[in-house]
Protein backbone atom coordinates (compact mmCIF):
# COMPACT_ATOMS: atom_id res chain seq x y z
CA UNK A 1 0.00 0.00 0.00
CA UNK A 2 1.04 3.46 -0.95
CA UNK A 3 1.42 5.17 2.02
CA UNK A 4 1.21 9.33 1.91
CA UNK A 5 3.53 11.37 3.55
CA UNK A 6 2.46 14.60 5.08
CA UNK A 7 4.49 17.30 5.47
CA UNK A 8 5.26 18.15 9.21
CA UNK A 9 2.67 21.18 10.50
CA UNK A 10 4.37 24.61 10.27
CA UNK A 11 3.41 26.72 14.10
CA UNK A 12 3.21 30.51 14.03
CA UNK A 13 3.82 33.18 11.12
CA UNK A 14 7.06 34.08 9.10
CA UNK A 15 9.11 36.57 9.42
CA UNK A 16 7.86 38.32 6.18
CA UNK A 17 4.39 37.73 6.81
CA UNK A 18 4.69 39.78 10.29
CA UNK A 19 6.31 42.20 8.41
CA UNK A 20 3.62 42.43 5.29
CA UNK A 21 1.04 42.85 8.03
CA UNK A 22 2.23 45.60 10.03
CA UNK A 23 3.44 47.65 6.64
CA UNK A 24 -0.10 47.01 5.44
CA UNK A 25 -1.73 47.92 9.10
CA UNK A 26 0.21 50.81 8.86
CA UNK A 27 -0.38 52.32 6.09
CA UNK A 28 -4.03 52.03 6.67
CA UNK A 29 -3.19 53.39 10.14
CA UNK A 30 -1.56 56.46 8.48
CA UNK A 31 -4.55 56.61 5.40
CA UNK A 32 -7.59 56.91 7.84
CA UNK A 33 -5.53 59.23 9.86
CA UNK A 34 -5.04 61.24 7.46
CA UNK A 35 -8.32 60.98 6.22
CA UNK A 36 -9.87 62.03 10.21
CA UNK A 37 -7.58 64.99 9.91
CA UNK A 38 -8.74 66.32 6.98
CA UNK A 39 -12.45 65.80 8.24
CA UNK A 40 -11.70 67.83 11.22
CA UNK A 41 -10.23 70.77 9.42
CA UNK A 42 -13.22 70.65 7.23
CA UNK A 43 -15.63 70.77 10.15
CA UNK A 44 -13.94 73.44 11.30
CA UNK A 45 -13.72 75.70 8.69
CA UNK A 46 -17.06 75.23 8.13
CA UNK A 47 -18.21 76.14 11.77
CA UNK A 48 -15.74 79.54 11.14
CA UNK A 49 -17.63 80.00 8.15
CA UNK A 50 -21.32 79.28 9.64
CA UNK A 51 -20.38 81.68 12.60
CA UNK A 52 -19.23 84.48 10.51
CA UNK A 53 -22.04 84.19 8.08
CA UNK A 54 -24.55 84.34 11.15
CA UNK A 55 -22.86 87.23 12.98
CA UNK A 56 -23.08 89.43 9.72
CA UNK A 57 -26.50 88.48 8.79
CA UNK A 58 -27.64 89.10 12.49
CA UNK A 59 -26.03 92.63 13.10
CA UNK A 60 -27.65 93.59 10.04
CA UNK A 61 -30.72 92.47 11.43
CA UNK A 62 -30.30 94.42 14.26
CA UNK A 63 -29.44 97.68 12.59
CA UNK A 64 -31.58 98.15 9.19
CA UNK A 65 -34.98 98.25 11.04
CA UNK A 66 -33.52 100.94 12.94
CA UNK A 67 -32.37 102.62 10.17
CA UNK A 68 -35.35 102.31 8.00
CA UNK A 69 -37.44 104.18 10.66
CA UNK A 70 -35.28 107.01 10.57
CA UNK A 71 -36.12 110.71 10.45
CA UNK A 72 -33.16 111.88 8.78
CA UNK A 73 -29.45 110.85 8.66
CA UNK A 74 -27.23 113.34 10.33
CA UNK A 75 -23.93 111.94 9.30
CA UNK A 76 -23.22 108.64 7.06
CA UNK A 77 -18.78 107.57 7.70
CA UNK A 78 -17.03 104.72 6.83
CA UNK A 79 -17.62 103.34 10.21
CA UNK A 80 -20.10 105.70 11.95
CA UNK A 81 -23.74 106.60 11.00
CA UNK A 82 -25.82 109.55 13.28
CA UNK A 83 -29.67 109.79 12.46
CA UNK A 84 -32.56 111.21 13.99
CA UNK A 85 -35.61 109.37 14.77
CA UNK A 86 -38.82 110.43 14.82
CA UNK A 87 -40.78 111.42 17.66
CA UNK A 88 -43.30 108.80 19.26
CA UNK A 89 -46.24 109.52 21.45
CA UNK A 90 -46.58 106.69 24.36
CA UNK A 91 -48.82 104.62 22.13
CA UNK A 92 -45.80 103.77 19.40
CA UNK A 93 -47.56 106.17 17.23
CA UNK A 94 -45.34 109.08 15.28
CA UNK A 95 -45.72 112.77 16.65
CA UNK A 96 -46.96 114.94 13.97
CA UNK A 97 -46.57 119.18 14.27
CA UNK A 98 -50.22 120.58 14.62
CA UNK A 99 -48.82 123.69 12.23
CA UNK A 100 -46.72 122.26 9.61
CA UNK A 101 -47.70 118.35 9.12
CA UNK A 102 -44.68 116.91 9.59
CA UNK A 103 -43.22 114.55 11.99
CA UNK A 104 -41.20 115.80 14.69
CA UNK A 105 -38.02 115.01 15.53
CA UNK A 106 -36.85 112.88 18.21
CA UNK A 107 -33.87 111.13 20.14
CA UNK A 108 -30.70 110.78 17.49
CA UNK A 109 -28.88 107.02 17.07
CA UNK A 110 -25.66 106.80 16.28
CA UNK A 111 -24.57 102.79 15.21
CA UNK A 112 -20.44 102.63 14.98
CA UNK A 113 -17.87 100.68 15.08
CA UNK A 114 -15.01 100.80 18.16
CA UNK A 115 -13.44 99.00 20.55
CA UNK A 116 -14.63 97.90 24.27
CA UNK A 117 -14.55 101.51 25.40
CA UNK A 118 -17.62 102.26 23.48
CA UNK A 119 -16.10 105.76 22.01
CA UNK A 120 -16.57 107.46 18.84
CA UNK A 121 -13.51 107.43 16.09
CA UNK A 122 -11.49 104.53 17.75
CA UNK A 123 -11.17 101.11 16.27
CA UNK A 124 -11.94 98.43 17.29
CA UNK A 125 -13.93 94.68 16.61
CA UNK A 126 -17.20 95.77 18.15
CA UNK A 127 -20.38 97.25 16.81
CA UNK A 128 -22.00 99.86 19.44
CA UNK A 129 -25.62 101.81 19.29
CA UNK A 130 -25.80 105.05 21.22
CA UNK A 131 -27.86 107.55 21.99
CA UNK A 132 -28.85 111.29 22.92
CA UNK A 133 -31.83 112.98 23.31
CA UNK A 134 -30.48 116.01 21.13
CA UNK A 135 -27.31 117.34 19.54
CA UNK A 136 -26.43 119.13 22.50
CA UNK A 137 -26.35 116.27 24.47
CA UNK A 138 -23.40 113.40 25.41
CA UNK A 139 -23.81 109.92 23.85
CA UNK A 140 -24.72 107.50 25.88
CA UNK A 141 -23.60 103.67 24.46
CA UNK A 142 -26.60 101.81 24.92
CA UNK A 143 -24.54 98.26 24.35
CA UNK A 144 -22.78 95.88 21.49
CA UNK A 145 -24.94 94.98 18.74
CA UNK A 146 -22.17 92.11 17.88
CA UNK A 147 -18.12 91.60 18.02
CA UNK A 148 -15.47 89.89 15.92
CA UNK A 149 -16.19 93.06 13.28
CA UNK A 150 -13.63 93.56 11.27
CA UNK A 151 -15.09 96.57 9.02
CA UNK A 152 -18.35 98.12 9.41
CA UNK A 153 -19.25 100.64 6.65
CA UNK A 154 -22.33 103.02 5.68
CA UNK A 155 -22.86 104.69 2.41
CA UNK A 156 -25.41 107.27 1.76
CA UNK A 157 -27.02 108.37 -1.10
CA UNK A 158 -29.41 111.64 0.02
CA UNK A 159 -32.26 112.89 -2.28
CA UNK A 160 -34.72 115.57 -1.65
CA UNK A 161 -37.51 114.30 -4.24
CA UNK A 162 -36.78 110.29 -3.86
CA UNK A 163 -36.37 108.09 -1.02
CA UNK A 164 -33.21 108.16 0.83
CA UNK A 165 -30.92 104.81 0.38
CA UNK A 166 -28.14 103.43 2.72
CA UNK A 167 -26.22 100.82 2.00
CA UNK A 168 -24.54 98.67 5.59
CA UNK A 169 -21.68 96.45 5.09
CA UNK A 170 -20.55 94.32 7.69
CA UNK A 171 -17.05 91.73 7.29
CA UNK A 172 -17.02 89.43 10.26
CA UNK A 173 -13.89 87.26 10.97
CA UNK A 174 -13.94 83.96 12.70
CA UNK A 175 -11.45 81.78 13.85
CA UNK A 176 -7.70 81.53 13.76
CA UNK A 177 -4.93 81.49 11.65
CA UNK A 178 -4.78 78.95 9.20
CA UNK A 179 -8.23 78.24 9.37
CA UNK A 180 -9.17 82.09 9.75
CA UNK A 181 -12.46 82.65 7.79
CA UNK A 182 -13.94 86.02 7.08
CA UNK A 183 -17.38 87.08 5.80
CA UNK A 184 -19.08 90.07 4.32
CA UNK A 185 -22.79 90.69 4.43
CA UNK A 186 -24.41 93.78 2.68
CA UNK A 187 -28.36 94.81 2.58
CA UNK A 188 -29.53 98.35 1.78
CA UNK A 189 -32.14 100.07 3.35
CA UNK A 190 -34.43 102.73 2.11
CA UNK A 191 -35.27 105.57 4.82
CA UNK A 192 -38.86 106.04 5.14
CA UNK A 193 -39.80 108.81 7.05
CA UNK A 194 -36.81 111.00 5.50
Amino acid sequence: MLALRLAPRRQGLTLIEVLTSISVLAILSVGVSMLYIQALKMYQRGQCESTARDKAALALEKIIPEIREAFNVDYPGPGLIMFTMPAKNTDGSYVVSATTKTLVAGAQVAIYQSDQTAALNVAGHYIWRATRPDSSAAWTPTGTLMDDIEDLTFTYSPSTTQLELVQVAITVGEGQSPGYFNRTEVAEVWIRNH
